[in-house]
């Protein structure tokens, strides 16, 4: 059969069948008839991919799909040796443990895209190991040490600049949406929002204060939908509570019921002085099961556990009435981290 040869008809019935990104990329690669065919179809949203802890002593990259319940390991020779810290917008950090190989650089590890930064070792500022930070696909901003500031640099630059008079001590998370940096600072109980750009002070939102902290912030185009953990009695798990507020209209929160044809991806924690890790939102209505839908991981060890090989469950609860559901399980050895992935080198 002629398989290069099918009506396009037949190519398009095909791709309306493929729900996963990564089938959309197996398609591509068939034929170079097919994948001239793809190149007029937009790859669905992807549901985020959880990256699982990078060993220093390896080379491969590993991401859990939740849909296709498997793991995927992405070869990457510049990972050795390195730290690797991932962002909501699908891009990774990778920072190297030696002064002696400075080279700092972002990476899509679904593309292959390298984008190198400058030296972040003394005599300059060097970055957290545990850095916050985005990028907007021509600036990062993160998190610093040497002394503690915020700071941002484009790539080309050779140093990095200071952002105000922000501490890095005090900036709990850092995300880029719909053009606008959105700073979540935890003492003052604030989100600074910077223009993409320019990063300069656009906004200050106050956060709303019940007695309680808040684990994490994400961002829409016109929303803010925060995300706090209540334990509600002794004999409940960590359940998430989201609050929202439309700060072009609004200037209150209010509680979200239902997010719609919406998946939120996070942490799932235990104790009030555990950090959760980024939150992720994302168009879930093509996936059986995840509308309205809370996706988190929570560890299963105990003292006899190797470290290494300990197993992360993702479950996933109903907004609505808390309903649990294990939804699918992988080995790591510290927090893993959701991130979108991006397969066109477009940020989402």
């Amino acid at each position: 059969m002629d398989w290069a040869g099918l009506l396009p008809e037949v190519l398009g019935a095909i791709l309306e069948k493929l729900i996963e990104s990564t089938d959309h990329l197996r398609f591509r690669c068939v034929c170079h008839s097919w994948r001239s065919f793809a190149r007029s179809h937009p790859v669905p949203s992807p549901l985020p991919w959880l990256h699982l802890p990078h060993n220093p002593n390896t080379t491969d990259l590993r991401f859990y799909s939740l849909s296709e319940d498997r793991v995927y390991k992405i070869p990457f020779p510049e990972v050795y040796n390195s730290r690797v810290i991932g962002s909501t917008s699908g891009f990774l950090l990778v920072v190297p443990n030696s002064s002696s190989d400075p080279q700092v650089m972002i990476i899509n590890p679904f593309t292959g895209t390298r984008v190198h930064l400058p030296n972040i070792y003394r005599p300059g500022p060097r970055i957290y190991p545990d850095i916050v930070w985005d990028y907007s696909g021509s600036v990062v901003v993160g998190n610093l040490e040497c002394p503690q500031v915020v700071a941002y640099c484009r790539p080309g630059d050779h140093s990095w600049t200071r952002i105000g008079n922000l501490t890095s001590d005090t900036i709990y998370k850092i995300v880029y949406k719909a053009g606008s940096f959105y700073l979540f600072e935890c003492v003052s109980a604030k989100i600074y929002v910077l223009d993409g750009e320019t990063l300069k002070l656009t906004r200050i939102i106050e956060l709303p204060h019940h007695g309680f902290k808040f684990s994490v912030f994400i961002v829409s185009p016109d929303d803010i939908l925060l995300c706090t953990d209540l334990c509600f009695n002794e004999n409940t798990r960590w359940v998430s509570v989201l609050l929202n507020q439309n700060f072009l209209e609004e200037s209150s929160w209010s509680n979200v019921t239902d997010i719609g044809n919406y998946a939120l991806f996070g942490a799932y924690r235990y104790t009030l002085d555990c950090h959760s890790s980024c939150y992720v939102l994302s168009e879930a209505n093509r996936h059986t099961g995840l509308r309205n839908t809370l996706i988190q991981y929570e560890f299963f060890s105990n003292k006899y556990t190797d470290i290494h090989t300990r197993t992360c469950y993702i479950y996933a609860r109903k907004l609505r009435n808390l309903t649990c559901k294990v939804k699918g399980q992988c080995t790591c050895s510290s927090n893993p981290s959701w991130i979108l992935p991006s397969f066109d080198n477009t940020l989402q």
